[in-house]
């Protein structure tokens, strides 16, 4: 009871100091966090620049087999 009345936990707004052992634990797995979002952007990155460098293999296959169709043609 505050003041007669039950306050809301939401209500309540009072700030206290972190002490120092749990702010260097926040830090470390803030940056642990970090470290794998990184990796997770770098598999995506990775795996973007595998399937951009299949589909340029596959045009490659594509406009080569249509080169060989047209000189195909034009001998006969």
């Amino acid at each position: 009871m505050w003041e007669g009345t039950q306050p809301l936990l939401n209500s309540i707004k009072e700030e206290r100091k972190c002490p120092d052992e749990l702010l260097q634990q926040q830090v470390v797995t803030m940056t642990e966090e970090l470290k794998q979002q990184l990796q997770q952007e770098r598999e995506l990155l990775q795996q973007g620049r595998r399937e951009l460098q299949q589909e340029i293999e596959q045009q490659q296959r594509e406009q080569l087999q249509q080169q060989q169709d047209r000189l195909r043609q034009q001998q006969t």
